[in-house]
């Protein structure tokens, strides 16, 4: 079963919402949380891991990420 092998059972809510349980944090995800292998945890809207800022980047910092990324981008681009 593929979402076994990502360790995630599929549950339905009591209002018949579908989500994810995950086996590695024991708790009932909302939908499009991924739990991040390298912090151990489980992230709301997760994009990706960033090695640059040392931690995840998901629902409550994509958009000071983007910034930091317009912030590093533009000096670059004027030298």
């Amino acid at each position: 079963h593929d979402d076994d092998a990502k360790g995630q059972e599929r549950y339905f809510g009591s209002t018949g919402e579908r989500g994810d349980y995950c086996r590695h944090c024991q708790i009932l995800k909302p939908q499009r949380a991924k739990h991040c292998r390298v912090c151990g945890k489980c992230v709301a809207r997760f994009d990706h891991h960033c090695p640059f800022v040392g931690n995840c980047i998901g629902a409550r910092n994509h958009r000071l990420f983007v910034l930091f990324l317009m912030a590093e981008w533009i000096p670059a681009a004027a030298s």
